[in-house]
């Protein structure tokens, strides 16, 4: 049976104990402090700062205008802040409700609760349960700076409108920051972590991550094994642990991102520039994949052997590749440049793996080889930090290649020299010549290089 219980003359500050039968509580315009009691009750607040507690039982538990603190307690109840700066604890049990109006405290503990904060700055947290937690209403179209902490359990949090705060905590959970410039880390465990719209700060954590910039100008981090994506907007894409990093799905020529991995003992990362400009930095622990993806990209190998360098294709992708390791690249379509430094065993092994296909502009730090195409136009340029620079040019039916190496004051005759085979740069010489080339002129003046 359902008792009506309406609160009148109740002095500001006394208490009001329901029975233990199912209630519907009304408060008065003071500030009320109302005690359900057992049984499945519904009590309304009304004005004043009220405090109501739902006690036992499953309860509707609405706070009306003012600051109000509401508590479940037992059973699965609804808690709706409604107007003022709320405090809502959920208390066990599955629960669910909204903060209203205010900057409200929403705190859930035990149970897999459903809660939004609405309207305002909004501090919402969860406790053991899988709980689903959202910073706005749940349209997402107008919201606070909110801050969301999914505590243990798979969690499912959204920050909606605004710059938000989200963390995942441990369990693995979805974690999607919605519009506005947010901060996002998904904790301990196997999470999601979508920073969607905005210019977005996020955190992989540890576990194995999967983290999505979204639009905007994103800083990805993760420190443990995961993959990053930088989807569109210019993005920063660090990794520590083992994984994949992934610049962008979309084809957005203003998409510049920056993707480099820092974990410098973590072997066989892989690196993909996607569309757009990209600067990829990898560590010198080696196993690592990049793929340059098309557009101009400028890929940086710190060391290690076993790489592999897709520059990419088409003809706008114009690369820089500057490489300390041991690495096999495919340069693809586009006029790319390269700065090979190494011990001069890793750079044979380095340069005997290059596939140029196109025109390229190459820096050798020591001497080395080098297997170039035909129907190209080719400038290497051969460094000591010991010697001075010499020029070597000539012209052949196939293009233009032109060799600027560390040599001797004689450097040998057209019977050198064979369309774009150049073998060794300590002294520089080319084999085997073609009949065709008409000249071979040496010049010793320094060039104007800038090695990087």
């Amino acid at each position: 049976m359902l008792y009506l219980l309406v609160l009148l003359g109740l002095a500001s500050g006394s208490m009001f104990v329901a029975d233990t039968s199912d209630d519907e509580i009304y408060g008065t315009d003071e500030a009320d402090d109302i005690d359900a009691n057992a049984g499945d009750d519904t009590s309304y607040g009304a004005d004043g700062a009220d405090q109501i507690l739902g006690n036992d039982g499953n309860d509707y538990i609405f706070g009306g205008a003012d600051d109000d603190t509401l508590s479940g307690n037992n059973g699965d109840d609804f808690i709706a802040g409604d107007d003022g700066d709320d405090s809502i604890l959920a208390g066990a049990g599955d629960d669910m409700g909204t903060g209203g109006e205010g900057n409200d405290t929403i705190s859930a503990f035990a149970g897999a609760n459903i809660f939004s904060g609405g309207l305002g700055d909004d501090s919402l947290s969860d406790g053991a349960g899988d709980s689903v937690l959202h910073g706005d209403d749940w349209d997402g179209l107008v919201g606070g700076a909110d801050t969301l902490d999914g505590g243990r359990g798979d969690d499912t949090l959204f920050g909606g409108a605004g710059a938000d705060e989200l963390d995942g905590g441990t369990g693995n959970d979805l974690v999607d920051g919605g519009t506005g410039d947010d901060l996002i880390e998904g904790g301990t465990g196997d999470d999601e972590v979508l920073g969607d719209s905005g210019d977005d700060t996020m955190i992989g954590g540890t576990g194995f991550d999967e983290l999505h910039g979204g639009a905007g100008n994103d800083l990805i981090f993760n420190s443990d094994h995961g993959r990053l994506f930088g989807d569109e907007g210019a993005d920063l894409l660090v990794g520590v642990g083992p994984g994949e990093l992934l610049a962008s799905g979309g084809d957005d020529v203003n998409d510049d991102d920056q993707i480099i991995d820092e974990e410098q003992s973590q072997s066989g990362m892989f690196f993909d520039g996607g569309d757009g400009f990209n600067q990829i930095f990898a560590s010198d622990a080696g196993n690592s994949t990049i793929l340059g993806g098309d557009d101009f990209d400028r890929i940086y190998v710190a060391g290690g052997t076993g790489n592999f360098v897709d520059a990419g294709t088409g003809s706008d992708s114009n690369d820089d590749i500057i490489d300390y390791g041991e690495t096999t690249i495919y340069s693809g379509d586009g006029l790319d440049f390269y700065s090979l430094a190494a011990d001069q065993t890793n750079l044979v092994s380095t340069l005997q793996d290059i596939d140029l296909e196109e025109d390229a502009i190459i820096i050798l730090i020591d001497q080395s080889e080098i297997d170039l195409q035909p129907d190209r136009d080719d400038i290497i340029y051969g460094i000591d930090a010991t010697g001075e620079y010499n020029t070597l040019s000539y012209t052949h039916t196939n293009g233009f290649v032109e060799v600027v190496a560390h040599i001797p004051t004689s450097i040998g005759t057209a019977e050198d020299i064979q369309n774009n085979l150049v073998i060794d740069f300590w002294p520089a010489s080319i084999e085997n010549p073609d009949s065709d080339l008409a000249s071979a002129i040496a010049s010793f003046t320094r060039p104007d290089v800038t090695v990087t």
